[in-house]
């Protein structure tokens, strides 16, 4: 039975022409909007007199300089000097164009807007990419279903608990080994939007592009919307590197702001009030396939403060576990680790300073704001080889007997 590839109604890119909205309904997503709840779902506030104090996300501070006028519907950073309404927030924020702020708005609000045909260049390249990416995905997953030569991929993936129900959540596939198999997949004036989209790569004597995954298995990476922004692909020879390859950053992909599997735990992150960070595609893909859901993944990165700013906005306590590998590169990610959060939640509005036993960090009436843990008590095995070789009920007790930070740092 063929598979419905990103069937989710975001995943679905739409027809690549953006319009602009009439003045009219621009008015209204202003007036709907409050900038305060806007705002708060990115940093954390206190309310000043009329006016509310946090921490600038554009640039680093711990003394908060950021102010909200709600009667004027403004902000403005005394640090950096950035200022604007709601709008200009989230375009800056999320690094959107204002018509993709109007339109999204606009869907939120169920405002139906009047149009003229316009077209900004930026807003239709990303677009373009989103399409491609969404037709790469089900030509991969066709592969991988499919093809004679995805044989070894399916035993892989097999031998690894991944089911077809599993490869069909997270839209897995397979790259041929050849260098022009997507791209004889695409059409010839698509050559360069490849490119723009990380699929292609140009060849070492500057005339003509080949095919960047080859030979491996393919991992889509979505955005908190659903749409298919990048890929992770999974080496399938001893001789292939890097085992892991990713796609470059593009205008629809940034790695440091990316989470893997994000769009699928972010519902159960909500519902646990608590997120399991790990290292690796297959740790989170595992951890899924058990019934473990609130667990995403960095992308061959170093935790950033973007990707934790992204996660608190799904956890009211912002209790966090850190879940990497037991040798050395995992102990250090660790550290660095919790020197980020440190830095993102050590600024916040009234929480005081974090003390030398860093583990919860409460504001000055006692109220947790942040709790992290470490999940370590895995017997020198990664989360995915923990889970299928021991179960699903051994991690968790790993994981209500995860020690805070500072416990596991004695």
């Amino acid at each position: 039975m063929r598979r419905k590839i990103g069937s989710n109604k975001n995943s679905m890119v739409q027809k690549s022409n953006i319009n602009t909205p009439v003045i009219d309904a621009v008015s209204e997503i202003k007036n709907r909007l409050d900038i305060v709840d806007v705002i708060s779902e990115h940093i954390a506030l206190k309310k000043s007199g009329r006016n509310y104090w946090g921490c600038c996300p554009f640039h680093k501070e711990k003394t908060p300089s950021f102010s909200i006028s709600p009667d004027k519907g403004i902000f403005k950073c005394f640090g950096c000097g950035v200022g604007g309404d709601a709008i200009s927030f989230l375009m800056k924020i999320n690094n959107n164009t204002f018509y993709e702020v109007i339109v999204e708005q606009a869907q939120k609000f169920g405002i139906p807007i009047q149009t003229q045909n316009f077209s900004p260049e930026k807003t239709e390249i990303k677009n373009q990419i989103l399409e491609v990416n969404q037709e790469a995905v089900s030509f991969f997953n066709k592969l991988l279903l499919d093809a004679p030569e995805a044989a070894k991929a399916r035993d892989y993936l097999f031998k690894r608990n991944i089911t077809e129900e599993v490869i069909e959540k997270f839209n897995i596939g397979y790259s041929l080994n050849s260098y022009d198999s997507l791209i004889k997949h695409f059409q010839d004036d698509k050559i360069e939007l490849l490119n723009k989209a990380g699929l292609v790569s140009e060849k070492s004597s500057g005339k003509g592009y080949l095919d960047r995954f080859r030979g491996r298995i393919m991992i889509p990476i979505q955005d908190e919307k659903g749409d298919f922004i990048a890929f992770g692909a999974r080496a399938l020879e001893d001789n292939q590197n890097p085992k892991y390859l990713n796609s470059p950053d593009t205008l629809v992909f940034n790695k440091s702001r990316s989470l893997f599997a994000l769009y699928q735990a972010k519902q159960s992150i909500k519902e646990q009030d608590s997120v399991i960070i790990m290292e690796g595609f297959f740790d989170v893909i595992s951890a899924h396939t058990h019934g473990l859901t609130n667990v995403v993944a960095t992308l061959g990165t170093a935790l950033t403060e973007q990707h934790i700013k992204i996660l608190a906005r799904y956890s009211d306590s912002r209790r966090m576990y850190l879940a990497f590998d037991s040798d050395e590169a995992g102990i250090n990610a660790t550290d660095r680790g919790a020197e980020i959060i440190k830095t993102v939640f050590s600024g916040l509005g009234d929480v005081k300073q974090f003390d030398e036993n860093f583990a919860e960090i409460s504001d000055k009436n006692n109220r947790s704001v942040c709790e992290i843990r470490v999940i370590s008590n895995t017997t020198g095995k990664d989360p995915d080889e923990f889970i299928r070789t021991e179960g699903l009920d051994a991690y968790k007790k790993v994981v209500n007997q995860a020690p805070l930070l500072i416990d596991y740092q004695i």
